[in-house]
């Protein structure tokens, strides 16, 4: 791996994400982009209020003016702590345009990238909307390659969690996780299924569990019985320094392990990093 798509909003850049994004390209020697993706309507709107308060009370469209290039001050601005974060981090880094981009920017240019990596709450509009946000969840659904959601904090990871339901989408996440990050060859290994029987089927087991142990030291399977939203959400709210592995987000033409509202309440709920990538 070597391109790290960092995204955020331009004129409130999360710190969250930017440090996971520095962890993962030290780990893997690779260099993170910062994409700057343009505000919302109500970072504006303040910033009219501001001027208007300083100046008295001119011309709306001379206040549009003042406001407009404060905007592209600040984006300067966090574009250079960026720099300077990246410079303390020792990460190689690079600004993919030197200005704020639209969100469908950031979506056409995810094929030349090997992943995003943004945090859950990201917004550009006219306010939040929780995690995932409406931006993410596009991001989520319209990326061409995959998309890490950082957690709030992160101190390490001590354990790779991948999720399979036997689903062409499912293992294309496992692969395409183990092909960007093979550093993480030496960490424990569980990987989850959730079913009627919380019995692991036999017909794919030997050839999954063959491709594992060539790629990893410590390969664990556990089956899980009953509800899939509820039993895995259970699992995973008890662990700790996890990195979670899951295939497709929300695409109707395949089979998926996850629907739309269990992706949803795993995003809302853990406080560790999910990977999703789809096929």
């Amino acid at each position: 791996m070597k391109m790290i798509f960092l995204a955020f909003n331009a004129l409130n850049p999360d710190k969250g994400s930017s440090e996971f994004a520095f962890y993962l390209a030290r780990l893997s020697r690779s260099k993170v982009y910062g994409i700057f993706l343009d505000g919302s309507q109500v970072d504006y709107n303040a910033m009219l209020e501001n001027k208007e308060s300083e100046i008295g009370n001119p011309s709306r469209n001379y206040n549009q003016t003042l406001v407009h290039y404060s905007k592209q001050e600040q984006i300067k601005t966090n574009i250079n702590l960026f720099k300077e974060s990246c410079i303390s981090n020792e990460v190689c880094s690079d600004i993919y345009l030197d200005r704020a981009l639209k969100l469908n920017d950031l979506i056409t240019s995810s094929a030349f990238a090997d992943l995003i990596v943004v945090d859950a709450a990201l917004s550009l509009g006219s306010g939040s909307s929780g995690a995932p946000s409406e931006n993410v969840k596009e991001i989520l659904n319209r990326s061409a390659c995959p998309v890490i959601i950082s957690p709030l904090s992160f101190e390490r990871i001590d354990e790779l969690i991948f999720t399979y339901n036997g689903s062409e989408s499912s293992l294309f996440a496992i692969k395409q996780f183990t092909y960007l990050f093979p550093e993480y060859f030496d960490k424990k290994l569980n990987v989850i299924q959730v079913n009627k029987s919380g019995v692991w089927p036999q017909k794919d087991l030997g050839k999954l569990r063959e491709w594992l142990n060539n790629h990893y030291l410590d390969v664990n399977f556990l089956a899980l019985e009953g509800n899939t939203e509820h039993e895995l959400m259970s699992f995973l709210l008890r662990k700790k320094y996890v990195f979670i592995v899951m295939g497709a987000y929300s695409r109707n033409s395949i089979s998926q392990f996850f629907n739309e509202s269990t992706a949803e309440v795993l995003i809302k709920t853990v406080t560790q990093p999910i990977f999703i990538a789809h096929h």
